[in-house]
């Protein structure tokens, strides 16, 4: 709902804001370009969403909700030398009801959205008597420099189910929606309608190409490439919902192809809209400041990124980094598959906010930056080898944890997989403090008699020093292998360089390079025990682990 001391609440946030962004009009690069956090100028702490602009690119529409709002509105900025200048809702168009997913023309002429604000088109009552409420699809044009009342759009779009996420083709003659039942997103569908005698009729649905029952939502043209975008949750993405786009032929739509890296993320990523200049986005990503924010291009020539990056101010970011590797030898996992469940707390439950899907990198790694309305979080392995395997883990606000997960195979005996997951958390202020201490014989490693294979109960220490050589480059390691007294002494120092160098090469596997890493072995001759006597020969089968600035 608008009322005129939210609206000033909001002005008067958007102009002490600090931040702002460039959206430059010189030419426009062929490449995609980065997508920035439109900040705290034009974002808020609740939903920003579903962005539109016109063909010049001089002018945005989108709808918003802060948190203690009921419902959504719609807002308008414009881009003036370069400049993004704070919105504004539109009285003319917001009501009390929800107003969303807005589109505006090429020209900049008329605004469709959705609403489900009373007199549009329901379905019945419930048995008992309750009310159920969709959403119709409502016109606006710009007449005398003011928006005319909406009026809910002619034709055979609107019906009883939720008709959501309007867009206009190139010529202005081809209306796309979204429809689905409701209380029922799993089905939707994108249609197609003919502006005929004032109205939108010969409504059809897409071809399965684009509809693939992976809830489909918002298509929209590109007044630069020419391309159609939608958002789709199929698999095969970047995470949950990518966007993806098609071209129009005579011969129909071509089959989608997904945007890429440089438009979609690991999170829910929905109604890019391009003109000839620019381009934005609404998506949930780990650096917004709410839910969904709005995210916009810059030329890469230009300073506008860094700036942006600089202005930008949020509370500290809550960061898990997070090494996967194989319980029985641990070894890396990479390229390895993860679904994360993010949970957070609504009225005193805990509820599933949010799913993504990611991947480990070529080094076993990968980051996760929940937002400040994430608790906890689930990690579920969703490779075949370790299925099943899921670990709980508290998210501590505001803090970075670097955490090992030490995955267990699943048995060919058991659809299950209990107890398959172990992890190790550290935080970096903690690992920091190993600075404070004395580094020598950091580590000890001990060895069976007459054996230079490591035991797997040394494997989580191993990565405890590798995690403190990451955060501090300019630490080396120092590795000094050792035997004990009994047998020759050539058999020993054989041995004892055998022990060394297997734990090296195992420190190597873990990606410290080797120009950090120091060998060393001194056979029997130099045991450090201080015991003597064949009782104490199991603490000289060792080999120590040194780091040294």
């Amino acid at each position: 709902m608008i009322k005129m001391n939210y609206t000033g609440i909001k002005k008067i946030s958007l102009i002490a804001a600090a931040a702002a962004v460039l959206i430059f009009t010189s030419a426009y690069s062929e490449k995609t370009l980065p997508l920035l956090n439109l900040t705290d100028r034009i974002n808020t702490t609740g939903d920003d969403y579903a962005p539109s602009l016109t063909e010049d690119g001089s002018t945005a529409v989108f709808n918003s909700r802060m948190p203690e709002e009921r419902s959504h509105n719609i807002f308008i900025c414009k881009n003036k030398n370069g400049l993004w200048g704070d919105p504004y809702p539109i009285f003319e168009i917001n009501s009390d009801s929800n107003d969303e997913t807005p589109f505006i023309s090429a020209d900049g002429k008329i605004i469709l959205f959705a609403s489900d604000r009373p007199g549009g088109f329901s379905p019945p009552k419930t048995s008992d008597g309750k009310k159920r409420i969709t959403f119709d699809i409502y016109i606006s044009r710009l007449v005398n420099g003011k928006w005319t009342e909406p009026e809910i759009l002619k034709g055979t779009v609107n019906t009883s189910m939720n008709e959501r996420a309007p867009g206009l083709s190139i010529d202005g003659r081809t209306l796309f929606f979204t429809r689905w039942p409701y209380n029922n997103m799993s089905k939707s569908k994108i249609y197609s309608a003919k502006l005929e005698d004032g109205g939108f009729t010969d409504v059809k649905v897409l071809p399965e190409t684009i509809n693939t029952g992976n809830f489909e939502i918002g298509l929209r043209p590109s007044y630069k490439s020419g391309k159609y975008y939608f958002a789709s949750r199929k698999k095969g993405g970047s995470g949950g919902w990518d966007i993806y786009y098609t071209t129009m032929t005579s011969k129909g739509f071509t089959k989608p192809v997904n945007a890429g890296d440089g438009i979609n993320s690991a999170y829910d990523d929905m109604y890019y809209s391009e003109s000839k200049i620019n381009s934005m986005i609404s998506s949930n990503r780990s650096d917004g400041l709410g839910m969904f924010d709005l995210y916009s291009s810059v030329p890469a020539e230009k300073t506008g990124a860094a700036q942006n990056k600089k202005e930008f101010k949020s509370q500290p970011q809550s960061i898990l980094h997070i090494t996967a590797r194989d319980k029985q030898n641990g070894k890396l996992l990479k390229k390895s598959p993860f679904k994360i469940i993010l949970i957070g707390d609504r009225e005193k439950e805990s509820v599933i906010l949010r799913k993504i899907e990611v991947k480990s990198s070529s080094k076993g790694i990968f980051t996760l930056s929940p937002k400040d309305d994430v608790d906890s979080l689930i990690i579920e392995s969703v490779s075949k080898y370790y299925t099943g395997c899921s670990i709980k883990i508290r998210v501590t606000p505001g803090q970075t944890q670097n955490m090992t997960l030490y995955l267990g195979r699943k048995s060919s005996s058991s659809k299950k997989n209990a107890s398959c997951i172990d992890s190790e958390i550290k935080f970096s202020e903690e690992l920091k403090t190993a600075e404070k201490t004395d580094l020598q014989n950091f580590k000890v490693i001990y060895f069976k008699f007459n054996s230079p294979e490591i035991a797997t109960e040394y494997i989580p220490e191993l990565q405890s020093l590798v995690e403190l050589m990451r955060i501090n480059p300019e630490y080396r390691l120092i590795i000094s292998g050792y035997a004990d007294p009994s047998g020759s002494a050539k058999a020993n120092e054989k041995l004892s360089m055998k022990r060394a160098k297997n734990v090296a090469d195992f420190i190597k596997t873990l990606d410290i390079k080797e120009d950090r890493i120091s060998v060393r072995w001194f056979g029997e001759t130099k045991s450090a025990s201080g015991k003597k006597g064949p009782r104490y020969y199991n603490l000289d089968r060792k080999v120590e682990l040194n780091l040294k600035k």
